[in-house]
Parts: C-alpha cells; sequence; structure tokens
C-alpha cells in the first residue's frame, strides 16, 4: 500500500517510474528505520522539468552561460569568427539564404545567430554547415539551439562554438 502511494505521488509530480531498487522504496517496504533514515538523509534529484525549454529561452539560456564567463578576445576567437565567413565563401547553394550575425566571444565559447529565410533553407543549411570541413574542423565542441519559426517564415537559431580544449 505504500508503496503504491510512493508511485501515485511520484507519477504526480511527472516522475514515470520508481527504481525497485531504490533506498526510498526499500525503506517504505520493509520497515526498517535505519534505511528510512539513510533514505531521508540522501540528497534530493532535482526537480524534472515538465516540458522543455522554448527556442527563445533556449537560446537566453545559452547567451546568459557565455556572457557570465565575461568576454574574451584571445587568439581563438579569431578563427571561431572566421568559420561561419568561410563557410558563406564556399558560395554554395545552402549559404545563399542564411544571415550570420557579427560572433560575440566569450571566456566559453564565441555565439552567432542565423536566420534562414524558410524552414527548408534552414535545414538544408544547417546540414551543410555542420557537414562542413571548416566546421568539422573546429577543435572544441559544437552547439546548435533549436529552431525558432517565425510569424513570416524565418528561421533563427544560435550556433555556439566552444573554447578548445587547452593542449
Amino acid at each position: 500500500m505504500k508503496r503504491k502511494m510512493i508511485v501515485l505521488f511520484a507519477l504526480s509530480l511527472g516522475v514515470s517510474s520508481l527504481p525497485k531498487t531504490s533506498i526510498a522504496a526499500q525503506a517504505v517496504s520493509s520497515g526498517n528505520a535505519a534505511t528510512e533514515t539513510e533514505a531521508n538523509q540522501q540528497k534530493p534529484s532535482p526537480p524534472l522539468r515538465k516540458s522543455p525549454l522554448s527556442p527563445v529561452q533556449e537560446r537566453e539560456r545559452m547567451n546568459r552561460y557565455l556572457n557570465e564567463s565575461g568576454p574574451s578576445t584571445e587568439p581563438w576567437t579569431k578563427n571561431a569568427d572566421g568559420i561561419f565567413d568561410r563557410w558563406k565563401a564556399d558560395g554554395k547553394e545552402a549559404t545563399a539564404s542564411v544571415k550570420f550575425s557579427s560572433a560575440k566571444c566569450f571566456q566559453r565559447g564565441c555565439l552567432v545567430t542565423a536566420t534562414y529565410s524558410d524552414f527548408g533553407k534552414y535545414q538544408s543549411g544547417s546540414q551543410s554547415l555542420a557537414e562542413s570541413d571548416v566546421f568539422q574542423n573546429w577543435p572544441g565542441t559544437k552547439y546548435r539551439s533549436p529552431a525558432e519559426v517565425l510569424k513570416d517564415g524565418t528561421v533563427n537559431v544560435m550556433w555556439v562554438l566552444f573554447r578548445p580544449a587547452e593542449k
């Protein structure tokens, strides 16, 4: 009965299942006071998000994360800024319908906002950039935010080139 109450409570919080071997479940099912105390002393898990962030919220979250690290003009930032320019200079069809903002570089990485003329151009342009040699050769982690489709059909995303690991 107590396990059913825990499961129902967990489901009301958005947890889809409880592991059968969890300390809390053992404490309730066994009635063992030592196990119950141990379960109560465990650090609680962070609350589960009921829904993912919107594309705008995700871009704002990433922007805050980068901004918190402070601006950077280190040599690696010059390479990051040139990645998008070199891809556009390749002159492929996918590059014609995208506009990039100037790169903003921080200690943690550089970001640009890309605006595509429509969703189809976003798909082909994103794939073309992600598969390009210039992008693939970036020595750090790369990131693209979820797409925000505007009322006029244009699509905004944020591309981030994270600071390369120091050798």
